[in-house]
């Protein structure tokens, strides 16, 4: 999408297409990082207050750590999306706007 883009920039309308891609995208991940971190700061608490069994403490700990993964994953594809969104940027605006 974006090397048609940069074939063509006056074409506005895959230009809007790809600015509402690039939105739902990172919304959506954003989202995906706020219910990822609620579910650790959950599991995080469980541990903490619930004085869990050995096996249940190491399954929650294991949780949190499968979580704090996923958060990194998320927050890395969120940074993509945004060069994604930068490079628009570059195709309309000179080196020196920027």
């Amino acid at each position: 999408m974006l090397r048609a883009l940069q074939a063509n920039t006056e074409d506005l309308k895959l230009l809007g297409e790809m600015n509402r891609v690039l939105v739902v995208a990172i919304l959506d991940t954003e989202k995906d990082v706020l219910a990822t971190k609620g579910r650790s700061k959950r599991q995080t608490v469980l541990l903490k207050t619930s004085r869990p069994t050995k096996e249940r403490a190491s399954s929650l700990k294991a949780r949190i750590e499968a979580l704090g993964e996923r958060l990194d994953r998320l927050n890395n594809q969120l940074w993509l999306w945004r060069l994604f969104g930068d490079s628009v940027a570059h195709l309309y605006l000179g080196p020196v706007d920027i």
